[in-house]
């Protein structure tokens, strides 16, 4: 793949490609990129292979690949977007195979595509609102183990340590409550041990 080609779509407003390799060029968009994105790409005479969703901790992944009937690459865009609001853009505008593969997500992960021209089911029985794709908490992976290096999250704060766990003191603290007392509980006990052999 051409580096020329993913500088060409890091100028148009694509964030910077977060891998390239095997002659793929995966790129991490968020959903308010997408169309200026889509619409660059078309422009370089892309077609679209199809559009896929995938459930995750952080919220539903939309996977866009494209390939070129003469470029050996193929470039593919990443949208994540929340549980609680999963709307995207539709693409049918620039690519018409795309409706289908918008209603089949519809279907099976409830997305709303604003802009699509007819977001009936395309599988399954429309009063029933199954989404069947939808996984429960216990099932759902994290988008950072899959995409450690997709910029389109922030990484969890690491887990506390087990030293601190449990209510054990801090390194930090341990120190200032050394440097306050001067002596440790040992130290103190032989003193008072000693004192008290004094008075007898």
């Amino acid at each position: 793949m051409k580096q020329s080609w993913v500088d060409q779509l890091n100028a148009a407003g694509v964030p910077k490609c977060t891998e390239v390799r095997k002659g793929v060029a995966c790129f991490c968009l968020e959903s308010q990129n997408l169309l200026d994105s889509v619409r660059k790409i078309l422009e370089l005479e892309y077609y679209l292979q199809d559009v896929s969703a995938s459930d995750f901790q952080e919220g539903y992944l939309l996977t866009y690949h494209f390939a070129h009937f003469e470029e050996p690459g193929q470039a593919v865009f990443r949208v994540l977007i929340s549980h609680e609001h999963p709307q995207v853009p539709s693409i049918s505008s620039f690519y018409q195979g795309a409706i289908w593969h918008e209603q089949e997500c519809t279907d099976f992960y409830g997305i709303e595509f604003t802009g699509h021209p007819d977001l009936k089911p395309l599988l399954l029985v429309p009063e029933e609102n199954l989404c069947p794709l939808r996984k429960d908490a216990r099932s759902k992976k994290s988008f950072l183990d899959i995409f450690p290096d997709c910029k389109l999250v922030e990484a969890p704060p690491p887990p506390e340590s087990e030293e601190n766990a449990g209510g054990q003191e801090s390194p930090e603290e341990k120190a200032s409550k050394k440097k306050g007392s001067g002596k440790s509980k040992v130290q103190k006990e032989d003193d008072e041990t000693a004192q008290d052999s004094g008075q007898a």
